[in-house]
């Protein structure tokens, strides 16, 4: 009885654990499908959404540095609002460069990748690469974004 007790038990948890994974990976696509479709159209509407715990940590990746210029810069931002506002002075002119997210998504250990696909990267293009995200309270945050600039 005991043994057959624990069989079943065994089944269940084992039946149970592909799904709570699939559960999260399916959870971090949506964010990053949420979060890539704003970065084109204006990132102010994701503040609605409370995908925020504390700051949010933007990394700028350089494609071409000059001499003096650091391959990484980093910024910290109270809102996607406050993002947004910061986006649109780094414009050099309105809607240059072009801010657009990698088209290949996958989803693990707390990285979304948004990877370019062939012949994506485009001069004066801005591309949304890296979403790190978390957990907390059974909701799920953005901690960084990283994009990089054609």
């Amino acid at each position: 009885m005991i043994k057959k007790l624990i069989s079943m038990l065994a089944i269940a948890v084992c039946s149970i654990a592909p799904v709570a994974g699939q559960t999260t990976d399916r959870r971090a696509l949506m964010l990053a499908e949420t979060i890539s479709s704003a970065f084109g159209n204006g990132l102010t509407s994701l503040d609605r959404q409370n995908l925020l715990r504390g700051h949010l940590k933007l990394t700028k990746q350089y494609d071409i540095t000059d001499g003096d210029q650091p391959e990484f810069e980093s910024k910290t931002f109270t809102s996607f609002a406050a993002m947004e506002r910061w986006l649109k002075k780094e414009e050099n002119e309105p809607g240059f460069p072009v801010r657009m997210s990698g088209e290949k998504v996958t989803c693990r250990r707390g990285i979304c990748r948004l990877d370019l696909v062939d012949n994506q990267m485009a001069h004066n293009h801005v591309f949304l690469t890296r979403i790190y995200y978390g957990y907390s309270g059974g909701r799920i945050y953005v901690k960084r974004l990283r994009i990089l600039y054609g």
